[in-house]
């Protein structure tokens, strides 16, 4: 049951969509503003989602603040609700003084979140540790670790591999939740520059990373600032990963418009397969955001924002897989309505931005609002001038 999409298959049943951008408000978006590189997730404390955020620069600085992002719904008309954030600072530690890292939820339900490996906004050094961060009360034994600020409290716990190997130090790389106890990163770049395409899986329950051989065949380029999916598929797992970008000379960055599809399986091993490599199924991008989405229709894999050295797109891309990961999946390039007209390309009216015009180096999460998903773009580096640091998109 290896998830693929064929080419034929992709173009006989793809469509363009219209969607709308909507601009999310709340309290302390000035928190959000103006930052790139940092990580967002969606964690869960008493019924109610948060936006867990952290790193990244402001202005050229960086912080140890982390934030903490209150969901609630906002009914427009009887048909159509937005979501509004609102932001506050619950914490400042050094484990959020980085960029490039990954900031991985547990899933539904659950409080918590890992950090992985980034770059020392300090040091410059790249990371390889692991962080466990919650919202929940803090233990004696950790009080020198949390920090308070506002209504919720942060307990912070190092992951120190108990044995076997660990991850070469990398920042800009791809991470993704399996389950509730697992998550998978994928390639990044080395404190040498080397890029990479390798996979590693950790697990909290043994503390311990596993690598992941790849079986004979093709696979993804090196990479950083790709897009990365990974879900429990059958009794197997699968991993998507889509752009990102390389340096092909010196001095020269290109962003990749492929998109991979990695079965994991049960003997420890990947299976790679390039999705429609005769149809392009995405712009060459890096830099943007994703999530997965899971419904009825099975798993969807979102990818939105970022950019290639001077261009970008502001389309968003789904693609559609079965619950079994087998070849019936469907390519969806939804377009925002808002850029339908040539006259108006940069989605601009009366100096004001109407949706997330080519948002780079931006963090991007699933929340829900109402009986709807939406995807959440987080701040991130815009083409022009944005006095609007959130955005939503239904799915």
């Amino acid at each position: 049951s290896f998830c693929t999409l064929l080419a034929a298959s992709v173009q006989r049943e793809m469509k363009t969509s219209p969607a709308h951008w909507l601009s999310v408000p709340g309290a302390g978006q000035d928190l959000v503003g103006e930052r790139e590189g940092h990580v967002a997730c969606t964690v869960f404390e008493g019924g109610r989602q948060h936006v867990l955020l952290l790193g990244g620069v402001r202005d050229g600085d960086s912080s140890d603040d982390i934030l903490l992002g209150r969901v609630d719904v906002v009914n427009l008309d009887a048909d159509h609700v937005s979501p509004t954030v609102s932001w506050e600072v619950i914490a400042s530690l050094p484990i959020a003084h980085r960029e490039g890292a990954s900031l991985v939820g547990r899933g539904a339900e659950h409080a918590d979140a890992w950090l992985f490996g980034g770059l020392d906004a300090d040091s410059l050094d790249h990371l390889a540790d692991v962080w466990h961060v919650s919202l929940e009360r803090a233990v004696e034994a950790d009080v020198e670790s949390v920090g308070e600020k506002g209504a919720q409290r942060l307990r912070a716990r190092a992951l120190s591999p108990s044995h076997g190997a660990v991850p070469e130090p990398r920042y800009r790389h791809g991470a993704s939740g399996i389950d509730a106890d697992r998550f998978v990163v994928f390639g990044g770049e080395t404190a040498d520059g080397t890029l990479k395409n390798d996979i590693w899986i950790f697990s909290h329950v043994t503390s311990a990373w596993s690598k992941v051989a790849c079986a004979a065949g093709p696979v993804p380029s090196p990479r950083f600032s790709m897009f990365t999916v990974g879900w429990r598929c059958d009794s197997d797992t699968l991993l998507v990963v889509a752009g990102g970008a390389s340096f092909p000379e010196p001095g020269r960055q290109a962003s990749f418009g492929d998109v991979w599809a990695g079965h994991l399986l049960a003997s420890g091993e990947c299976r790679w397969r390039e999705l429609s490599p005769s149809f392009r199924l995405l712009a060459p991008t890096n830099g943007g955001g994703a999530c997965l989405l899971r419904g009825s229709g099975g798993p969807r894999c979102c990818f939105a924002g970022g950019k290639d050295t001077s261009t970008g797109s502001d389309a968003i891309t789904m693609i559609a897989f079965n619950d079994q990961g087998g070849e019936s999946g469907i390519e969806h390039l939804i377009v925002p309505e808002n850029a339908a007209s040539a006259e108006d390309v940069d989605g601009r009216s009366g100096g004001e931005a109407r949706w997330p015009h080519w948002r780079y180096l931006t963090a991007a999460t699933l929340i829900h609002a109402g009986r709807h998903d939406f995807l959440l773009l987080c701040g991130g580096n815009c083409r022009h001038p944005d006095a609007t640091p959130c955005y939503a998109v239904r799915l």
